[in-house]
């Protein structure tokens, strides 16, 4: 996946969260961002992702690289997702 992705290979990296043993973190460029929550927590967690500052404008995901069904509510600035115990995602999403 590395290989495929500039975000990945030289993008940006930015935490956007990091509460309740759940981090979020986003590699990004202009044309893509790619978005990774790891949970650690017992409980599940909500985590708020301001996916305005990385251009995101609109966000119609699914599920994530690894076919998780994602529970999340968008609000055109931020996307709060939840995130049950023990979890990872990993997504991406078109910038602009």
């Amino acid at each position: 996946m590395k290989r495929s992705s500039e975000a990945l290979q030289a993008g940006g990296f930015k935490v956007v969260s990091d509460n309740d043993f759940v981090i979020c973190y986003v590699r990004f460029i202009p044309e893509e961002a790619i978005i990774v929550i790891c949970s650690t927590d017992e409980e599940t967690r909500e985590v708020n992702i301001p996916v305005n500052i990385f251009g995101i404008r609109h966000f119609n995901i699914t599920e994530d690289l690894f076919h998780n069904k994602l529970q999340y509510e968008y609000s055109g600035a931020s996307l709060t997702m939840k995130v049950p115990p023990h979890t990872s995602y990993i997504f991406c999403v078109p910038c602009q």
